[in-house]
């Protein structure tokens, strides 16, 4: 009766999907530059690893922002992120070495763990 009960359970779970927390693993690259970042005035590709990643994923970075990704497969996404999203006020107010929280969000609305990305400002002297 019991193994009747767990199969039943582990078909039901297969049936529906299995888990759908998406998770990460790792940020690349974990650090960014600032200067450099915005003297090109570019956006800064990232990417994460992970697994549990579904199509409609967004990146929560920081806060508030939601960022589309641009390439995403069941383990690793894509995304760009401009320099007004870290810092819209660089050079006048060049950022202090800043943690910034990133998570995924599947269409489920199923959020996955922080991994976090560091903004290192390397200013000599900035704003100058």
């Amino acid at each position: 009766m019991k193994r009747s009960i767990l199969l039943f359970f582990v078909l039901a779970l297969t049936a529906c999907g299995g888990p759908t927390t998406p998770v990460l693993t790792q940020i690349s690259p974990a650090a960014l530059t600032a200067p450099t970042f915005y003297e090109n005035d570019n956006a800064q590709q990232f990417a994460l690893t992970g697994e549990r990643f579904t199509t409609g994923v967004t990146v929560l970075f920081g806060d508030d922002t939601v960022l589309q990704p641009q390439t995403v497969t069941a383990t690793a996404i894509t995304f760009n992120v401009p320099p007004s999203v870290v810092n819209p006020d660089f050079p006048q107010n060049p950022p202090d070495q800043t943690i910034v929280p990133v998570r995924v969000m599947n269409p489920n609305g199923q959020i996955s763990n922080t991994v976090r990305l560091t903004v290192v400002p390397h200013c000599n002297p900035c704003g100058t």
